[in-house]
């Protein structure tokens, strides 16, 4: 019985690795304030899932396995954007902290995007790219920003010092692209 679900988790892992599978075409997520004009991507599993380590594992594996840079970029903002959709899916289902959690790692992520960008002349010059980049910037504002006002916690909390401090780091960096 242990081998067979360690097969078919490691089948899991692998049907899900393709590119353009089922769960990525689907278009954007219930939006609740409709301020930013940006669709966030469907987030598949959420991390409140048994085997949302294998997805985890598998955005890990796709990304070391992309050597493009811009494939790369595009891909970093794709998991980016994946994960501040899981943030708003958790905030929904009423695991405030695990969303604000997540949205840390949206926003870790959302920085590494920034940070390629930067370093590579040809994202930094493509204007196209580079306004994508800040209108995801502002929509994944516009998520936190309401997940923290439903998780209602204190302004000296760890957590929402965290994901707030590095949401304003992020903002500082998109300046200089």
């Amino acid at each position: 019985m242990k081998k067979l679900a360690l097969v078919l988790a490691f089948l899991f892992a692998f049907v899900s690795f393709v590119p353009g599978s089922l769960a990525q075409s689907i278009k954007g997520v219930k939006k609740t304030a409709p301020k930013t004009n940006y669709n966030l991507p469907y987030p598949g599993i959420l991390p409140d899932h048994p085997l949302y380590f294998l997805k985890d594992l598998k955005d890990k594996l796709r990304l070391f396995l992309t050597f493009n840079p811009e494939k790369k970029a595009k891909l970093l903002l794709e998991l980016s954007d994946k994960k501040i959709s899981m943030a708003l899916g958790l905030s929904n289902k009423g695991k405030l902290r695990l969303a604000l959690k997540t949205s840390l790692k949206a926003e870790k992520e959302f920085e590494k995007l920034v940070l390629f960008s930067l370093k590579n002349a040809e994202l930094k010059n493509n204007p196209s790219f580079t306004s994508k980049i800040k209108l995801a910037h502002d929509k994944h504002r516009e998520v936190i920003l309401e997940i923290a006002a439903k998780a209602q916690l204190p302004d000296d909390s760890p957590l929402l010092k965290g994901v707030l401090g590095q949401l304003q780091k992020n903002s500082q960096l998109l300046k200089k692209l």
